[in-house]
């Protein structure tokens, strides 16, 4: 039985920010590149600065409020033949249906031996096309649902260690903005390294 006694912090959903901010980040980013006629190491990097920027915000808004995160439900895998999606199930482990073409021979009656030979080696190739189309979808559907999982679990986590913070930031605007910052700088600070190692080595390597 559900309480009906409302929390004393804020309780925001980590699944809705990720369904938010995933289009948010993509938005932003075909903008730059759409608008801007700048090399793809200044787009980046304006695009790094815009979410950059929206997350400093969301961040210090979040932390100033007291926000706490939702717990999220228990991740099940899916059986390996089919994907199981809020009830519903998309089945994925039959077999795909490859048509053997055996190629049109006219010479064949002047050598049996060369027509068998090639519907032979037509044959083998249609199964061994059918065996890795099958271990290939085995693979993608074994690793796709455990690294969607895997990156919620991340940004779950992330967003947890920077709003455990909210106890002590809640209503004082100084520690939020501090924190705010930190975190921003940790999430992506990195990506700026990238992108700026990145330009560095093709300027290097660039002959002028």
């Amino acid at each position: 039985m559900k309480s009906n006694i409302a929390p004393r912090y804020p309780l925001w959903s980590p699944k809705a920010i990720a369904f938010i901010s995933i289009p948010v980040v993509v938005i932003t980013a075909l903008l730059v590149f759409w608008l801007s006629s700048r090399s793809i190491f200044v787009e980046l990097q304006i695009t790094l600065s815009l979410i950059a920027l929206g997350l400093f915000l969301f961040l210090t808004v979040g932390l100033y409020q007291g926000v706490r995160l939702e717990k999220p439900g228990k991740a099940e895998m899916p059986e390996p033949g089919g994907l199981n999606l809020d009830g519903a199930f998309v089945a994925t482990g039959d077999l795909p249906k490859v048509d053997i073409d055996v190629p049109n021979l006219p010479d064949a009656g002047d050598d049996i031996v060369g027509c068998l030979m090639s519907i032979l080696f037509w044959l083998f190739a249609s199964v061994v096309v059918v065996v890795l189309l099958w271990l290939i979808q085995q693979f993608i559907i074994l690793t796709l649902p455990a690294l969607v999982v895997l990156l919620y679990w991340i940004f779950y986590r992330a967003l947890r260690i920077v709003f455990s913070k909210s106890r002590v930031c809640r209503k004082k605007l100084g520690l939020s903005l501090g924190y705010s910052f930190l975190y921003t700088f940790l999430y992506t600070g990195w990506l700026f390294g990238l992108v700026w190692i990145g330009q560095f080595v093709i300027y290097q390597f660039t002959p002028r």
